[in-house]
């Protein structure tokens, strides 16, 4: 199935090396495959995830979660502040 993934610049720097505003990436993955598993093919380590959110189709979505043929995603770190 696809997926189309959209990443933030800061997002794409890191793991794109690309310097784009936004990226975006269509990304075959197996059917029933979830969040974790596209993050695993994007390259995105495991040690990183607590540091980034997603959603899927416009909601946020939790990383147990089964994706769909033509669900997008938008990956975008985390943010703080107090």
């Amino acid at each position: 199935m696809k997926i189309k993934v959209k990443f933030t610049e800061m997002i794409a720097k890191k793991y794109l090396n690309n310097n784009e505003k936004e990226s975006n990436l269509t990304v075959e993955i197996e059917k029933n495959a979830s969040i974790n598993r596209l993050l695993d093919q994007i390259g995105i380590p495991a040690s990183d995830r607590y540091s980034i959110m997603y959603t899927r189709n416009g909601k946020f979505m939790y990383n147990d979660k089964k994706l769909h043929d033509g669900d997008q995603i938008k990956i975008f770190p985390v943010l703080g502040g107090g």
